[in-house]
C-alpha cells in the first residue's frame, strides 16, 4: 500500500475530479419524442401512471393537456418536459450541487 501526502487543496480538486467523472457516468440520455397528440390510454402508458391518476392532474391541471371537445390530448413532448421540471434531485446530485457551492470562490 503507498502513502500519499497531498495539501487540503490538492486533496479537495482530486475530490471535484472524482466527481464531474462520476456524474458524467450518470447523466440521464434524453427521451426520443413524438409531437403528436396522445389519448390518455396512450398518456397513461407512456408515463407508465395509472388513467385515474392522470385525470386527477388534468382536474387540478397540474399536468399540460389539451381538450378537444370532450376529449383529453397529451402532447409527448410537453410530457417529457413536466417529468423534467417535476424531477427530484438523487442525494448524490444533491451532495454533488452541494459541493460545487461550497467549493466557488467567496466573495469579499
Amino acid at each position: 500500500m503507498n502513502l500519499i501526502i497531498t495539501t487540503p487543496e490538492e486533496l479537495e480538486k482530486l475530490i471535484q475530479e472524482a466527481i464531474k467523472k462520476i456524474s458524467a457516468t450518470f447523466t440521464p440520455q434524453p427521451i426520443q419524442v413524438e409531437n403528436k397528440p396522445m389519448t390518455i390510454e396512450e398518456a397513461s402508458k407512456f408515463l407508465q401512471i395509472p388513467k385515474n391518476t392522470l385525470y386527477k392532474y388534468t382536474h387540478e391541471r397540474s399536468i399540460p393537456f389539451r381538450k378537444i371537445g370532450r376529449s383529453l390530448r397529451f402532447n409527448q413532448k410537453d410530457l417529457v418536459e413536466w417529468l423534467e421540471e417535476n424531477r427530484k434531485l438523487t442525494k448524490f446530485e444533491t451532495e454533488n450541487r452541494a459541493l460545487s457551492e461550497f467549493s466557488k470562490p467567496k466573495r469579499k
